[in-house]
């Protein structure tokens, strides 16, 4: 049978964690921290499990500052990972430009060396949030 898959988006300001959350959930590691800089867009797979069977979040990794293709690394996105920091609105210059049809999940504050949630935590959240 073949896997469901969808097209998420993690977008978000420069050096927020971005690719150290979504390298976690690729590698399924708790203490993974990377800290090179997302020029462009990484695409990694990332497999999830539930109620209603395994499915794929192909995660784009958008570079916080990134060029190429901009808006259109969003096209036929189902869903966007909006990493935030509650002191300030710099989220909004990507979080306004996804189409209105795109699922929206909030990271805010994430804190790479104490994380809120585990990797098994968030893929459970993920999984509810894009089958919901």
């Amino acid at each position: 049978m073949q896997t469901t898959e969808y097209k998420v988006v993690v977008i978000g300001d420069t050096e927020v964690g971005k690719s150290t959350f979504v390298k976690r959930l690729y590698y399924n590691l708790n203490n993974l921290f990377t800290s090179i800089k997302t020029l462009g867009v990484d695409v990694l797979p990332v497999e999830l499990h539930g109620n209603m069977g395994k499915i794929r979040l192909n995660m784009w990794d958008c570079g916080g500052h990134y060029r190429g293709l901009a808006e259109g690394y969003y096209t036929g996105s189902n869903g966007a990972i909006i990493f935030k920091k509650s002191g300030n609105n710099n989220h909004l210059q990507f979080e306004n430009t996804l189409p209105e049809s795109v699922k929206k999940f909030y990271i805010t504050d994430y804190d790479m060396n104490n994380e809120e949630f585990s990797v098994n935590e968030y893929k459970h959240q993920l999984y509810n949030w894009i089958m919901g």
